[in-house]
């Protein structure tokens, strides 16, 4: 068996999967049933294996018995290289019989493998791993992040892409993905120690901001138990673990408000994105009775181009991009944040700086942002629309204006209006992804209003 050669569909070009596909296993609900579509068997929106991917994985887990373990090793690390995932039929092999996803079983097999197994599978994928996590990390790929974590889950390189996943998720307001992508990494002994304790607070203050209190408590009382941490050194200042409240959660969240009470913005206005330096004030607004509620587009207030038709092209395609993040439960707050300053309310959208009385949000001016990308794509600097502008649409507006945490952010010293501008636009389409539509530029340019 050790000479025979995998089956050809097992040398398809890997698709780009994000990570939480590996954990889907876990969450599929019991209570699904299973359908037949155009003669595939689905279960929870996935397809069932077939026999032909179901024989390679026992092939490689009678391989692992008989201490073959390079070569099954070579027949899991194929089948994470499928171009999808797939789901395994209940036995009594995995999951206590429940349905469980090909990818994280896979995982599974991998992590009890013996430690002559463990040092063959890291001698073999550890200098691959380490080679694609610094690609991605000077590149500030996300997309590669996750090949990595998908690919390379046990190796160093593995972990940390995983970790980093969990960060991105932390800092863009997706608490319960954060909390599951960290959740599963202290489940894991080899990649738990390297970022303990911190790990473990921030796993507590994901179900914290989920509005899960009980699950931050069990994490943050875990923590206690096991005498790992007593005391931390948290914004330089030594503090015991919990407190004397012997309430976890509660412990957590007045860390939490303490430290932002000292960052109160000044004269109630909000002069930079997130109010302070320190990217963590407070501002008091005003009850509700003080004044009438108003809202306003942030995303698409005023016609972009000059062409009707392109308008049109343009708001459906936003409106797309909406409905798929919704779909996917990502969070749906614009990247660019909004400005509180001298009674007014200044906002960026897609082409302009809009500014919008505070009390009444009536309309005050605005300013046009030279916005090269934009006129790339919409042919607004009277050159034609690059060819590719149709395909890549979809996902410049996605990245621009739900991801991109730089272009477009504005802020002012009370006397002027500065955005920050032109950061390219590197991400391109599954399998062209060298084919870079608006490349990153080496520097961005700041424009003062």
């Amino acid at each position: 068996m050790s000479n025979q050669t995998p089956p050809r569909w097992l040398g398809r070009k890997c698709g780009r999967v994000g990570i939480l596909i590996l954990l889907l296993g876990a969450l599929l609900p019991g209570t699904v049933s299973a359908q037949s579509v155009s003669g595939l068997d689905i279960y929870g929106g996935l397809i069932i294996a077939d026999r032909s991917r179901t024989r390679v994985l026992r092939e490689a887990q009678k391989l692992i018995v008989d201490g073959q373990y390079a070569d099954a090793l070579t027949y899991l690390q194929r089948l994470l290289e499928l171009d999808q995932d797939f789901l395994l039929r209940p036995n009594s092999d995995n999951a206590g019989g429940a349905y469980v996803s090909l990818r994280s079983e896979v995982h599974r097999i991998i992590e009890k493998l013996p430690p002559e197994g463990r040092e063959i599978y890291l001698r073999n994928n550890s200098p691959v791993a380490d080679v694609l996590l610094k690609q991605a990390i000077e590149k500030n790929d996300a997309d590669k992040l996750s090949e990595v974590a998908r690919l390379y889950y046990h190796t160093p390189a593995g972990y940390e892409a995983t970790y980093r996943i969990g960060l991105q998720h932390f800092d863009h307001g997706e608490p319960m993905t954060a909390a599951l992508i960290f959740q599963r990494l202290k489940q894991n002994e080899n990649a738990a120690q390297r970022w303990e304790p911190m790990l473990s607070l921030r796993i507590a203050l994901s179900w914290l901001r989920a509005g899960m209190p009980n699950e931050a408590a069990s994490v943050l009382q875990s923590m206690k138990t096991s005498n790992r941490a007593s005391r931390m050194v948290l914004a330089g200042q030594p503090r015991p673990l919990l407190g004397e409240s012997g309430k976890p959660a509660q412990w957590l969240t007045d860390l939490i408000q303490n430290r932002a009470a000292s960052q109160i913005a000044r004269h109630s206005e909000w002069p930079i994105p997130q109010g302070t330096p320190a990217r963590n004030a407070v501002l008091p607004v005003p009850k509700p009775e003080q004044s009438e509620p108003w809202q306003v587009d942030t995303v698409f207030y005023h016609p972009v181009a000059e062409d009707p038709a392109l308008d049109r092209e343009l708001q459906e395609a936003i409106g797309r991009q909406k409905r798929q993040r919704a779909g996917r439960s990502q969070h749906m707050l614009p990247s660019r944040s909004p400005l509180v300053v001298r009674g007014s309310v200044v906002s960026r959208t897609l082409a302009h700086l809009n500014s919008h009385d505070l009390e009444s949000g009536n309309f005050v001016t605005e300013y046009f942002s030279d916005d090269k990308a934009l006129d790339r794509f919409t042919g607004a600097d009277g050159d034609s629309r690059m060819p590719s502008a149709a395909m890549y649409l979809g996902q410049w507006l996605d990245h621009r204006l739900w991801e991109d945490r730089t272009n477009g952010q504005i802020s002012t010293d009370g006397q002027r209006l500065y955005s920050v501008e032109e950061t390219g636009f590197w991400r391109g389409l599954p399998g062209q992804e060298d084919r870079h539509p608006l490349p990153v530029t080496p520097a961005t340019v700041l424009t003062a209003f």
